[in-house]
């Protein structure tokens, strides 16, 4: 079960999705897995139901939940890398390109 901010970043980095893939396969604003990320160790007090989509996510990517004493995650037995195809495409946004610069009169 997803408990923590750390968790769910190890769970992120375990299968090289950014916050946005995720935000993006879990139906939530990528804020939301920036503040649930920022708890650290601390617990994590988002609504039920959005915990649950975002787990959801993360184990169609591949990710196990550890139910042991503390807090863990690991790649799913047999699955030795995410399939790119598993998850969403990247969306990153394209940099603005700088305007041609006048020539200064003289």
């Amino acid at each position: 079960m997803l408990i923590t901010g750390n968790q769910l970043k190890a769970a992120r980095a375990l299968v090289e999705a950014e916050q946005q893939q995720l935000a993006d396969a879990a139906s939530v604003h990528v804020n939301t897995i920036r503040k649930m990320e920022a708890k650290g160790r601390a617990e994590i007090t988002s609504a039920a139901d959005v915990l649950r989509r975002v787990q959801t996510a993360l184990e169609r990517f591949g990710v196990e939940f550890l139910d042991n004493d503390s807090p863990g995650v690991r790649l799913r037995p047999g699955l030795a890398k995410p399939s790119a195809s598993s998850k969403p495409a990247s969306r990153k946004q394209a940099k603005p390109t700088a305007k041609p610069r006048r020539p200064t009169r003289k």
